[in-house]
């Protein structure tokens, strides 16, 4: 019976996992994620032989969906994914690479119309009506990702500074990210973030503290949260809107 490695690859982790054809889950692994572009793609093959090593080492056809494959850079992932899964005997032809918010769709509402709302590391949204697709956001997290774990982050992070300098309300954001950083003072919460070529997930990783403070009560983490519910409502309403169709299903995946 043919084996199916599905590969999915985050803003914060990279997943494996391998099936037959009757869809029966035989392993799972999970380990560091790398996006092509920004990681030398000797690490890049180091991080996934390690992810994949648990697995075994026969594939007959490979799945891979990653964050910001976009059409300009397809060629790009399929020449590196091809060329590495050819050391196991997988035919070329046999590596399909898609981008991870169709993979979202696909397994949010299987095969049917809808809008689907990535809120991970990063987020995106995807509509489908009939053959008609349509994209709200996935820019990215310098110039989008509104309603994702990163902005939620940035922004409590942001919050806790501004408090220290006076410039924001009262709020807790400061006390947790000193706790979170590990930081004997505000300045000290700068060196882990500006000194990592990547700061991204230790971003992101501050959204849960931002939501735990806002359910407690904390009016600037409420704040920042509203700010962001309200970015995903408006992402998911454009997309409705553009595909004309309010009865659209509607689903949100992802981490956040």
């Amino acid at each position: 019976m043919p084996l199916i490695l599905g590969l999915n690859i985050g803003g914060t982790k990279a997943r494996a996992v391998l099936i037959d054809t009757d869809a029966k889950v035989l392993k799972f692994s999970e380990g560091e994620s790398f996006y092509l572009p920004l990681v030398p793609q000797e690490k890049a093959s180091e991080l996934l032989k390690k992810l994949i090593t648990k697995l075994g080492e026969r594939f007959d056809i490979v799945g891979v969906s990653s964050t910001g494959i976009i059409e300009e850079l397809k060629d790009f992932f399929e020449i590196f994914f091809r060329t590495f899964f050819a050391e196991y005997g997988v035919e070329e032809n046999k590596v399909i690479v898609f981008e991870n918010i169709f993979a979202a769709h696909i397994s949010a509402l299987l095969f049917n119309d809808g809008v689907v709302y990535i809120a991970g590391t990063g987020s995106n949204t995807l509509g489908i009506l009939g053959n008609k697709i349509v994209r709200v956001g996935g820019w990215g997290h310098i110039l989008g990702d509104e309603g994702s774990a990163f902005s939620i982050g940035r922004k409590g992070l942001s919050a806790a500074l501004r408090f220290y300098d006076g410039r924001e309300k009262e709020t807790k954001l400061l006390e947790e990210a000193l706790k979170f950083f590990k930081a004997k003072s505000a300045e000290m919460i700068l060196i882990p973030i500006y000194s990592n070529p990547n700061p991204k997930p230790i971003i992101a990783a501050f959204a849960p503290i931002v939501t735990s403070l806002a359910r407690n009560g904390d009016k600037v983490a409420q704040r920042i949260i509203e700010e962001e519910a309200n970015e995903i409502a408006r992402a998911i309403h454009t997309a409705i809107r553009r595909l004309g169709n309010a009865s659209l299903k509607i689903a949100i995946v992802g981490g956040l």
